[in-house]
């Protein structure tokens, strides 16, 4: 039988472990990339983020100009459709030509992009 102080210190290390792993295994979200036609200036950029980033369940909308691409992140337990996108882009005068859903990520190049 182990002693109560040897006890606690085993409860303590326990605890601290399960709270490193428990954040690694929580849900993420979404992370979906729009190909979209028209995406040519900073003005566009602001109107499709403006429309994709009012829906419900959106976290973050990246425009990347270079590429007519949007990468949109949603929050966990949230899914975009292809249909509910392809309204907001065409709701924002655009027109969808591609839809994706990528794997989740939490550090990934196109939230570095962002600010471009």
């Amino acid at each position: 039988m182990l002693r109560p102080d040897r006890r606690l210190s085993m409860l303590f290390v326990a605890t601290l472990l399960l709270g490193l792993v428990l954040p690694a295994t929580a849900e993420t979200g979404g992370r979906y990339r729009l190909q979209v036609n028209g995406i040519s200036c900073p003005f566009c950029s602001y109107g499709i983020e403006k429309k994709l980033g009012a829906m419900e369940g959106v976290e973050e909308v990246t425009v990347l100009l270079d590429e007519g691409a949007v990468i949109v992140h949603t929050r966990p337990g949230t899914e975009l459709t292809e249909t509910s996108a392809r309204k907001a882009v065409e709701d924002a005068g655009f027109g969808l030509q591609g839809f994706e859903e990528m794997a989740p990520a939490a550090d990934s190049p196109d939230r570095e992009k962002q600010g471009s």
